[in-house]
């Protein structure tokens, strides 16, 4: 299959702090680099925002990466620098790792029940007068939407790189507006945008070669490979998320490559200058039709 079609954006950007959270998990520790997800979020709202002038933030993740893939966006890819993992205290929605009971009284027959009681509590703190269901759903439920938890925080030494692979290179232009990754805090500063053919960059793979690699890789890309983390993230591959097992790049003190060994009936790779050195990274073949 022709590659002459398909492209590659580059983006460099600074990411001073990164703060993901695994699914389900409020007090651990910040995945540690942005899912595939994420960086396609990014580009869409850049481009909802600034090219079509609307922008629905409480869209979910399925119908942003569907309109990504209306646009061209077949797959995205982190390159992760050097980085250190902390801890700080915030006050978070803690609702949705609640019990299941307790989430569940969170409805509207009961807000709409209790409105005027709950207003009574909030603005005086006077609890006496207000009925006793009302009371009861304030201390169990209300009360306990908010805390204060452990936020785990990623921060990166380097300028981090996301990579977009696409048949619109015009998406390019839209790039450059990218500003932020991940939460609404996590905000990122946009540094160049490069566009490559992709038919320029792929190598034919050498199933017994040792290729080196910052980007994570999904492990089924590969047979073997080493100085590597292993996180669940969420890939998106032509339209379609999946969540997977990922190969993520060790943070410090040693902040090495992961070395691997391609699996050659899986994966692409494709060979790309970066930082003065080069960088060879397995992509699905599936994305470009399982051609190559």
């Amino acid at each position: 299959m022709s590659l002459k079609n398909y492209f590659v954006i580059l983006v460099d950007f600074d990411l001073p702090i990164l703060s993901v959270l695994p699914p389900h998990a409020l007090s651990t520790q910040s995945q540690p680099a942005p899912s595939p997800t994420t960086l396609i979020g990014a580009l869409m709202r850049a481009v909802k925002r600034y090219r079509d002038g609307v922008l629905d933030e409480s869209a979910p993740i399925e119908e942003v990466v569907r309109e990504a893939f209306g646009e061209g966006v077949l797959y995205a890819l982190f390159w992760v620098p050097p980085y250190a993992t902390a801890f700080t205290l915030e006050r978070v929605f803690s609702m949705t790792y609640q019990k299941p009971d307790r989430a569940k009284l969170l409805s509207e027959e009961f807000i709409t029940k209790c409105l005027g009681d709950l207003l009574t509590i909030e603005d005086t703190g006077v609890k006496e007068g207000v009925s006793k269901e009302c009371r009861k759903f304030y201390e169990y439920t209300v009360s306990k939407m908010w805390g204060v938890a452990p936020r785990g925080l990623v921060t990166y030494a380097e300028t981090a790189h996301a990579l977009y692979i696409t048949t619109n290179r015009d998406l390019a232009r839209w790039a450059w507006l990218i500003t932020r990754i991940g939460r609404r805090e996590d905000v990122a500063f946009v540094r160049d945008v490069s566009v490559f053919g992709l038919g320029d960059l792929v190598v034919s793979p050498n199933e017994d070669s040792l290729y080196t690699t910052r980007f994570y890789m999904p492990s089924r890309l590969v047979r073997e490979a080493s100085n590597k983390r292993v996180w669940v993230l969420r890939e998106v591959v032509n339209g379609i998320i999946r969540e997977g097992e990922f190969l993520v790049p060790v943070g410090v003190p040693v902040p090495v490559p992961i070395a691997y060994k391609p699996n050659p009936n899986e994966a692409l790779v494709i060979r790309l200058q970066l930082g003065g050195g080069v960088e060879h990274v397995p992509i699905p073949r599936e994305v470009v039709g399982g051609g190559g």
